[in-house]
């Protein structure tokens, strides 16, 4: 559970920073996970459309399952909405959903890595036989952070595409 924190604080940090080679991300998701969210950084800073998180992702882990696939865990909980500061708010409400599920492989190192993340698409049987839904997690309290000081969106956005850090390049045994 603590890895799920750790690794969507790391994301946070990165993306407020432009820099998605930092080593608290890289070792927390795969290469193509965190290639994924640097390109979608690049996406926004083309288009002006720019964000920085004023924390991480709030998230209350109910249950933590071995995964179908061998050596895996399943981490599943209930998520709140993601604090944003948006260079062109889009003025449309942004719809989330509220169930989560996290896999999460360990590493060389006995780190443990997420591989997948799944927001609510496919149901997640809970150890009780019952389903996580959204109507259960309305019963969660998912506690949630803010980055002191805030993130600097403006520094962001004059950083531009010129200091966007990519990931490292991965080794041939990176996942």
């Amino acid at each position: 559970m603590q890895a799920v924190r750790e690794a969507e604080t790391a994301l946070a940090v990165a993306v407020n920073a432009n820099d998605f080679g930092s080593a608290a991300l890289n070792t927390r998701r795969t290469y193509f996970g965190v290639q994924g969210i640097a390109l979608e950084a690049e996406a926004r800073l083309a288009t002006n459309s720019a964000f920085v998180y004023l924390g991480p992702r709030p998230f209350e882990p109910v249950a933590v399952v071995p995964a179908a696939e061998g050596g895996k865990v399943s981490v599943a909980g209930c998520a709140g909405e993601v604090s944003l500061m948006e260079q062109r708010p889009s003025g449309l409400p942004r719809t989330f959903s509220p169930v989560m599920t996290y896999t999460l492989e360990m590493d060389e190192d006995g780190e443990r890595r997420i591989v997948a993340v799944d927001a609510g698409e496919v149901p997640f049987t809970l150890p009780t036989g019952e389903l996580l839904t959204e109507e259960l997690c309305q019963g969660v309290d998912v506690k949630s952070g803010r980055f002191e000081p805030a993130p600097d969106l403006a520094a962001l956005v004059e950083s531009g595409l010129d200091g966007l850090v990519p990931p490292p390049s991965p080794s041939a045994t990176s996942p």
